[in-house]
């Protein structure tokens, strides 16, 4: 829990404050596609663990925030990194609004480590004087939840591949073949090629499994 949840709050939270300014919390809602999917993540994040913690279910509710927590550091993070880098003010006021949604969330179960980063991030506030976050259904995409999932695992595969026939992620490649049964939108596609390190993707034919051929 220590390494797996705590270190990585923490590592995110000081990422974040790498880059923090005074009108952050004014957030506005963006168009980017990561951006939308974190958000997507955190609302759903909340009615998990309010409808958990009602229930007196701990076990289901620290589940929950487990998996979010790597979520937001080794996917909507890594992706983020050089938005953040170039100054961007949608992606930077979309970490803080998350992470601060996220803290609140997490105080009940995490009481310690979400007041001190709470307090370093909203100037000595407690995070325990603030009331529970409403979710907000409204913003919770499941299609996009779903073809983020389907992009993760089509990325895993194709690492795997590399790392089986030794082929160093900065060595680029021509391309890569995916055939499934879903079909992959446009503005996932640069993700998946970004990330694997690709010039090309070519959508095969529908398959019941899921193929990644580089």
């Amino acid at each position: 829990v220590y390494k797996k949840v705590l270190v990585i709050l923490y590592n995110v939270a000081n990422f974040y404050k790498e880059y923090q300014q005074e009108d952050d919390s004014k957030f506005k809602k963006s168009d980017n596609l990561m951006d939308k999917w974190i958000i997507s993540l955190t609302e759903e994040l909340n009615e998990t663990v309010q409808k958990n913690l009602e229930g007196y279910n701990t076990i289901k509710a620290c589940k929950a925030i487990r998996k979010y927590v790597e979520d937001l550091s080794t996917w909507y993070l890594r992706n983020s990194r050089d938005r953040l880098n170039e100054g961007d003010e949608k992606a930077r006021k979309t970490l803080r609004y998350v992470l601060e949604k996220a803290i609140r969330i997490m105080a009940p179960v995490i009481p310690f480590v979400t007041e001190n980063i709470y307090r370093d991030i909203n100037n000595d506030s407690s995070v325990h004087l603030e009331n529970w976050p409403e979710p907000n259904p409204k913003s919770i995409d499941k299609d996009l939840i779903s073809q983020m999932e389907h992009v993760r695992e089509i990325v895993s595969i194709a690492l795997r591949k590399r790392d089986q026939n030794q082929m160093g992620l900065k060595w680029p490649l021509s391309k890569v073949e995916v055939a499934s049964e879903h079909k992959i939108p446009e503005s996932l596609k640069d993700i998946i090629k970004q990330e694997i390190n690709v010039k090309k993707f070519i959508e095969k034919d529908y398959k019941e499994n899921l193929e990644v051929e580089l």
